[in-house]
This record gives structure tokens, C-alpha cells and sequence, in this order.
């Protein structure tokens, strides 16, 4: 008869099932343990600066450095065999529409990141930062357009026969992504910027993260829920510091006239950033 295991061998046992025959020299897994101890480091900084900053400096070389990892961690993803679309029944495993989405979002706080390291302008602030966020969401629509299938989506509620539970969440996590674009258009000191890049790379990059931890069964459907609320708090906690009142007032409209009208995302968030950028 076996003898029960202890809980480290059960945690060894549970490492193990990361290991893939695709990536044989770890390269992926080397970056994402980086990427991990990042986001640690750099909360660690930011409680220890009381909430006011996480560490990165205009100008400073290994601020920007430090991203590199972050920007080459889904681009190693891309060596990995995944689903061709997304499994209504097991809705917790990455596809190819959103492994390209989470590629496309990282890039997109990676080039707002370097826009504010490189030149916290008013041209940065007001033109440069809103272009960046706008080519990012085509890319996205892009790949959508590409590989998407109505109602496959992981965050819009369709229809009304929707578990409330299901419901609630889904709202909280589309609210998360829409704070998420509103930090990265509204304007604010340089290394604020690179704090509000960064933090939402943590939602991101967590969520693919997440999924694989689901498909490797170390992760249940609750467990990658709170794994993946728990990343949108983190990013929350550093968008919501030094945050304007404005900020979340807007972002609060935009949701209630997205989900109420038929507007495009592009016009309420242009107008969102005409707003933002006459009361500022």
C-alpha cells in the first residue's frame, strides 16, 4: 500500500505538470519566473514607498530593462500548440484568439511604459500615449476579426439567462479592463505612468498564467477566479493611487453607456479622453 505523500512532494508533483516537450530549453518558463518575481519586486517597492511609486525612474536604463522580460514572455508563448478557439464547455483554457490578445496587451502597456520613460511631454501625455492604445485595440480587433467567434468572448455578458455569480464577475472583470485603458490615457508624471504600464501588465499576463495553471489541473474554476481577481487588485491598487476623481467617474460613464447603448469604443474613448483633457 503507498504511503501518502507529503504536501512538498504534492508540490513538486503539481511543478512538474509545467514542464512541456515544446519548450525543452525552459525558455518560457525562465522568463515567466522572472516576470513573477518582477511583479513581486515591484509591489514590495510600492508598499514600502507608502503607494506612491514602484520603483521606476525616467531615463533610467534599468527601468526600461526590466520590462524586456514582460514583452518576451508571450512571444515565447507562441511555441506552444493551442486551441484553435474556445471550448464553451472548458472555457478556462487559452486559444489562439487569446493568446494573440494577451500578446497585443502586453505590448501595449510595454509601449506606453517606454513612452513615459522616454518623454513625459504634454505630446506624450495628450497624443502619444492615446495613438499607442488606439493601435493596440485595432491590432486586437484584428485578430478577433481573425480568429474570434461570436459569443466566445470571457467577458461580456450575452444574453440574460446568465448565472448572476457568472454575471457579477464578468461586470467586475469588464469594469477592470476599461480602468485599465482609462489609466493608460489619462495624463499624469512620468514615472506614474510607468507605475499604471506595469500594473496592468500584472492582469494580463497573470490571466494567461492562470489558465495554463487550469489546464495542468493545479487550479480548479474557483481557484483561477481568485488567482485572476486577486492580479486585478493588484493592478487596481496601483491605478487607484494618485488616481484623479475624475478618473473613475469617466470610466464609470463609458461602462454604463457601453453596456446601454450601442456607441463605439473608439467614440466613447475619444470622448473620454476630450473630457479627461478639458477638466483635467
Amino acid at each position: 500500500m503507498s504511503t501518502p505523500r507529503t504536501m512538498k512532494e504534492q508540490a513538486l508533483s503539481k511543478l512538474a505538470r509545467l514542464r512541456t516537450h515544446e519548450d525543452k530549453m525552459d525558455i518560457h518558463k525562465i522568463l515567466g519566473a522572472a516576470v513573477l518575481l518582477h511583479f513581486a519586486f515591484r509591489m514590495w517597492c510600492f508598499v514600502r514607498s507608502g503607494g506612491s511609486s514602484m520603483g521606476f525612474r525616467a531615463n533610467d536604463w534599468t527601468s526600461v530593462l526590466s520590462v524586456v522580460p514582460h514583452a518576451l514572455l508571450p512571444v515565447s508563448g507562441l511555441m506552444f500548440r493551442v486551441l484553435p478557439e474556445r471550448l464553451r464547455r472548458t472555457p478556462l483554457l487559452i486559444w489562439e484568439e487569446m493568446r494573440l490578445h494577451s500578446l497585443v496587451f502586453t505590448l501595449r502597456s510595454v509601449v506606453v511604459f517606454v513612452a513615459c520613460w522616454l518623454d513625459p511631454s504634454w505630446w506624450t501625455q495628450l497624443a502619444v500615449r492615446p495613438l499607442l492604445v488606439l493601435v493596440s485595440h485595432l491590432a486586437a480587433d484584428a485578430v478577433t476579426a481573425r480568429y474570434g467567434r461570436p459569443g466566445s468572448t470571457t467577458i461580456r455578458v450575452e444574453g440574460a439567462d446568465k448565472r448572476w455569480v457568472e454575471t457579477v464577475f464578468k461586470r467586475f472583470y469588464s469594469l477592470s479592463q476599461m480602468a485599465a485603458i482609462a489609466a493608460l490615457l489619462t495624463p499624469g508624471a512620468s514615472g506614474l505612468g510607468m507605475d499604471r504600464s506595469f500594473a496592468i501588465l500584472c492582469g494580463v499576463q497573470l490571466a494567461a498564467f492562470g489558465m495554463t495553471l487550469r489546464k495542468k489541473n493545479i487550479l480548479g474554476r474557483v481557484g483561477y477566479n481568485t488567482f485572476y481577481t486577486l492580479s486585478l487588485f493588484y493592478a487596481g491598487a496601483v491605478m487607484a493611487a494618485n488616481a484623479p476623481i475624475r478618473m473613475p467617474v469617466l470610466v464609470c460613464g463609458v461602462m454604463l453607456l457601453r453596456v446601454l447603448t450601442d456607441a463605439s469604443k473608439y467614440s466613447l474613448w475619444g470622448g473620454y479622453v476630450l473630457l479627461d483633457s478639458l477638466v483635467a
